[in-house]
């Protein structure tokens, strides 16, 4: 557990504050640079789950927590659009997606890593 918590912790912080300086692409950044210079996982599989579940839980909160503060009104809109039966899955496919995009880039670091030998 501690393991696990001090691989996320840091990629949730940086990608916190990376969000608020540039668009939603600089956690793309973020994680490949964490997994490139500073975190060596034992696997391919360890970095990308472990970016994976940084940014699931990062953006999944931020996205509920939005949610929550305009009362569904925009979710519940989009959500008819995209022809989803509830704004709750807007919210899941939100955190999924942010999950993806961030383990994909963890996995690139890691593989960059390996490429230079570091």
């Amino acid at each position: 557990m501690k393991f696990f918590l001090t691989r996320i912790a840091p990629i949730s912080l940086l990608a916190f504050i990376a969000q608020m300086i540039f668009p939603w692409w600089g956690v793309i950044a973020v994680c490949s640079f964490i997994y490139t210079l500073f975190m060596p996982p034992h696997s391919g599989w360890q970095a990308f789950f472990m970016g994976f579940f940084a940014l699931l839980l990062l953006w999944g909160s931020a996205a509920s927590v939005i949610d929550i503060q305009n009362e569904g009104i925009l979710s519940k809109r989009i959500a008819m659009i995209l022809q989803l039966p509830r704004s709750v899955y807007l919210v899941a496919l939100t955190a999924f997606l942010g999950g993806l995009i961030a383990g994909l880039s963890s996995l690139s670091g890691f593989h960059f890593r390996r490429m230079l030998s570091i």
